[in-house]
């Protein structure tokens, strides 16, 4: 209201109705012999009155009461009243803005906000230190060879006989006896399998002996599999233990075998240690 105030004042000026005597002097500045002139009092109500309706066109009559100068006494102009909202039912009430998964008619549901990333600026996690390699635990020294006589048994393996033995080689076939009745024997493997199994039941077939179990044993550095017998040699019962060493280039096998009286001579399980650790040789 108070922009069009200037335009109405200029539209007063310039309007002949409106000039009915000198002008006044400017308000707050006007002397006592001045102030009981009627006609200037009664243009500046109307003109508050232009002024006010005025501003009622402008604004559509949408900004409440606005006070009319009428003759000198103040009208209280009556604000628009807003039709009544017609009445909707609680089931064709939209959800709440807030109900996770809905949004009212005509809006897109919005999304929850993405959870926040990382800190830019955050300091790295912390690394744990690697651990020190452990160190390595050292390598076992190489066998030495049992102390005795190398014996040829075919395909670059040699067998070492203890001394003490009576040796009997005859084509790469060794068998060596001592007093005691203990032998070790060494040779080639007759048959083509190289089946642990069908090779003892093979030796125990042929040498009429009963095949007690199936075991493996360290040889050279390797598993190798190894057979358990027991049976008859004449009249002297016996326990034989057999490796088969089979290689590349090779296919061998060694014979230990001792009366069952001596099976728990503590010697004797010595010797067969010693044999089958150190006393065979491999290309």
């Amino acid at each position: 209201v108070k922009l069009l105030r200037p335009d109405v004042s200029a539209r007063a000026r310039r309007s002949p109705a409106t000039r009915r005597g000198p002008p006044g002097p400017a308000p707050g500045t006007a002397s006592p012999a001045s102030r009981p002139m009627a006609p200037p009092v009664a243009a500046a109500r109307r003109n508050a009155a232009i002024i006010a309706i005025a501003g009622v066109l402008a604004t559509g009559a949408g900004i409440g009461a606005l006070v009319l100068a009428n003759h000198g006494r103040p009208v209280v102009a009556p604000s628009p009243v807003t039709p009544p909202a017609p009445a909707v039912s609680a089931d064709a009430m939209p959800p709440p803005a807030d109900a996770p998964g809905q949004a009212a008619p005509g809006q897109a549901a919005i999304d929850p906000p993405p959870a926040p990333g990382p800190d830019p600026w955050a300091p790295p996690p912390p690394v744990a230190p690697r651990p020190s390699p452990r160190p390595r635990p050292p390598r076992p020294a190489p066998a030495v060879p049992a102390s005795g006589q190398k014996m040829s048994i075919g395909q670059g393996v040699q067998l070492v006989i203890p001394p003490g033995f009576q040796i009997s080689a005859n084509n790469n076939l060794v068998v060596a006896i001592n007093p005691r009745g203990v032998l070790i024997a060494g040779g080639p493997i007759a048959i083509a399998s190289n089946d642990p199994k069908e090779l003892a039941q093979y030796h125990a077939r042929v040498n009429h002996l009963v095949l007690d179990k199936l075991d493996k044993m360290l040889v050279g550095g390797a598993q190798r599999p190894a057979a358990l017998f027991h049976g008859m040699i004449g009249k002297v019962a016996i326990g034989q233990i057999v490796v088969a060493l089979i290689g590349p280039n090779y296919r061998v096998a060694v014979v230990f075998q001792v009366p069952a009286a001596l099976a728990s001579d503590a010697a004797i399980s010595h010797l067969a240690l010693d044999l089958f650790m150190r006393g065979i040789v491999l290309p």
